[in-house]
């Protein structure tokens, strides 16, 4: 392939334009903790600027962020200069660019067999903290990488910061170098506590702890929920008494646990080459979503300290080390529109329609604004910018207003269905309005069916969206009991549909009504408020469909974790039901009356009324497979550990759950002891 090229007149107008539109990013990030473009974003723009200054290295500015780190320092604080500068690191945005880097650490040591220490890389903000004879006498943030901002009054406030380092011989002095950040549990705690009081919510936890650093006020950042964790040493200056010498960088690490400072042992992993750094990253990855902080990606280092100062530095980063990071979660872009969703039981969803922009790894174009009182609290306008998240890293949501449109509209919710012109309610104490059409509205009855057929109800594979799409608009299938009397030459009429589609969907049919028992039953009919959990106590409880049916309120309260609202949903749903209609449903369905957790089996079990909570990765079971077995012991599987909690079964590499659960001194079950209580059950 052609390399593409551009000119040198070009290149200095490019180049020019890289330059102050990245300082101008670096100044809202690291100066005002406002970022106006998503770090994805960013490393894309950096990119472009090094292939073009690789290019043509004589036209490299001085003020280029290539060259620096960071950004100018805020005057409000007295400058501190960095002993050593607070470099950044070269990030690595795909597995081939990990490749690289490790080829290029064999290249310059000149050997095969590199080992790397591997780090969370935390997403809050770099402090320098200096020990002068084991006390603490100056905190610094990163500023411009040589000069940075004195903050010491406000980490003097941050608990997990010691003041004194555990070290009867504490060295002359030593920097210590860290992230301070806010943990996600204190982070939604905050978030809450600025809703309650009218105040506008934070964006993210490194803006929340960035900013609570910069307040002159330290009583305002002690209202803060910071924490702090130890990377690296900057200098150290050792006296007659102490004389520490390290040869590793894992060394150092354990020494600042040591002496006091909290390090992210937990998620510290030593590793071999390439494959080790690949591994790391793929569980990391995977635990990401259960890990207490925020993370934005792995931090690789050479371990060999000997090696670290033979491979040197480049302009503003080391040759020994990289961040590999994560595609973005966060991202800002602007609201165009604003429609409206209807959903199976009727919910009236705002939906934001977007300018392109990637999250998470995605493109998004639509993001959710869950409804008419979410709009209005976060004061957000069609033209408005907003700031989108994955929550969960799979649904798009629009998170928060980042800056308001001179020509902003407001949202006006519709007073009537856009698919049947029904009326839309919103009942009083609710937040979500509803279409009131129910079987009338074709969006009600195509999210009623998609769920029925869905994985965790009936499992009718190739029963999806597409499908029901035109069952329902073709005016064939008009409730649930019209699936079990489709036809091969019905189904192979429809759009992209053949005779070989056909009787493969008949046969997923036939399979789904054969295999039916009464709690996925009972789920796959989308009974407002009832999930998989509720749909499962409600079997085990009443043992047949016809006994939850004709259940009183009172009744239903017996169940576990069934309240009034619950019970409500349930009484309106079967007493709104015709009972022609369940004769007909079941007319076709081939459905055990007596759930499969049978009662004698539970017993005497050492599961049986016992919430249980799974964590980590198992080796002999599935987590389906594990659930399933559990549950029919008489298990209630739940997906957060709390005061409720009975029983955590902790695989390798448990994380935050396996944490709170010993902070409760709930007990906990490792693989061997699991399959114990397995066996003698």
């Amino acid at each position: 392939m052609n390399k593409i090229t551009i000119s040198k007149e070009q290149a200095v107008q490019k180049i020019n334009e890289l330059v102050e539109q990245l300082n101008q990013y670096n100044s809202q990030y690291y100066l005002f903790d406002n970022p106006s473009v998503d770090d994805f974003e960013y490393d894309e723009l950096l990119r472009a600027l090094q292939k073009l200054e690789q290019q043509y290295p004589e036209l490299v500015l001085e003020n280029s962020p290539t060259q620096n780190v960071g950004a100018e320092i805020d005057n409000r604080f007295a400058p501190v200069k960095h002993l050593k500068p607070m470099l950044s690191l070269n990030n690595a945005l795909e597995i081939n660019d990990v490749e690289h880097f490790v080829n290029q650490c064999i290249k310059l040591t000149e050997q095969q067999n590199l080992v790397f220490t591997c780090e969370p890389k935390f997403d809050g903000l770099a402090i320098s903290l200096h020990y002068r004879k084991g006390k603490l006498v100056c905190a610094a943030t990163r500023g411009d990488g040589k000069i940075g901002e004195d903050v010491t009054h406000n980490i003097l406030t941050i608990n997990k910061i010691p003041k004194q380092l555990n070290d009867n011989n504490p060295p002359e002095f030593i920097e210590i170098r860290g992230e301070v950040i806010i943990f996600i549990q204190d982070f939604e705690k905050l978030n809450k506590k600025q809703q309650e009081l009218g105040e506008r919510l934070y964006v993210n936890p490194r803006n929340a702890a960035a900013g609570s650093l910069r307040k002159l006020v330290s009583s305002d950042t002690a209202n803060i929920p910071l924490s702090f964790f130890a990377y690296g040493i900057g200098s150290l200056e050792n006296n007659q008494q102490s004389n520490i010498f390290f040869k590793y960088h894992h060394e150092v690490l354990q020494k600042l646990k040591e002496w006091n400072l909290p390090i992210a042992e937990q998620y510290i992993k030593v590793v071999e080459g390439a494959e080790g750094l690949k591994q790391y990253y793929n569980d990391m990855q995977t635990q990401r979503e259960n890990l207490p902080f925020d993370i934005d990606g792995m931090v690789y280092k050479i371990d060999d300290l000997f090696l670290q100062q033979e491979m040197g530095f480049v302009a503003k980063a080391p040759r020994f080390a990289i961040a590999h990071k994560f595609p973005p979660k966060n991202s800002i872009t602007k609201l165009l529109n604003i429609d409206v969703q209807v959903g199976r039981t009727g919910a009236i969803t705002p939906v934001a329609r977007l300018e392109p922009v990637m999250t998470g790894g995605v493109t998004i174009s639509n993001a959710t604004l869950h409804n008419e009182d979410e709009i209005l609290r976060k004061d957000i306008c069609i033209n408005d910018e907003v700031y989108i998240r994955r929550a969960a890293d799979v649904i798009p949501e629009v998170f928060a207003l980042y800056a308001k449109a001179e020509n902003r509209i407001k949202f006006v919710m519709p007073t009537h269905c856009p698919k049947c012109g029904s009326i839309i309610v919103k009942l009083e104490g609710e937040a979500i309005a509803r279409c009131s059409g129910s079987s009338i509205c074709p969006a009600q009855r195509k999210g009623g069916l998609v769920h029925f057929a869905s994985r965790k109800a009936l499992n009718i594979e190739g029963f999806g969206e597409k499908i029901v799409n035109q069952l329902v608009d073709l005016n064939i299938v008009n409730n649930i009991s019209d699936i079990f009397t489709l036809t091969i030459e019905t189904l192979a009429n429809l759009d992209r549909m053949g005779q070989k589609s056909a009787q493969n969907l008949i046969d997923e049919i036939q399979k789904a009504k054969n295999n039916v028992n009464l709690a996925k039953f009972i789920y796959a009919l989308g009974i407002r408020h009832v999930g998989e959990s509720t749909a499962k106590d409600l079997a085990r409880f009443f043992g047949s469909f016809e006994n939850i049916k004709n259940a009183s309120i009172e009744q239903l309260l017996q169940v576990q974790d069934v309240g009034e609202v619950v019970a409500n949903a349930i009484k309106l749903y079967f007493e709104n039901t015709p009972e022609q209609w369940f004769n007909e449903l079941l007319q076709h369905i081939n459905f055990e009356l007596i759930i499969e957790n049978n009662q004698s089996q539970q017993k005497n079990s050492f599961f049986a009324q016992k919430t249980v909570v799974l964590t980590g990765t198992l080796e002999k079971y599935s987590r389906d497979e594990l659930i399933s077995s559990l549950e029919k012991l008489g298990a209630k599987i739940t997906s957060s550990v709390s005061k409720k909690t009975n029983i955590v079964i902790a695989g390798s590499e448990a994380g935050s759950k396996l944490e709170k659960a010993r902070s409760l001194g709930i007990e906990v079950l490792n693989e061997e002891e699991l399959l114990e209580h397995l066996n003698l059950n």
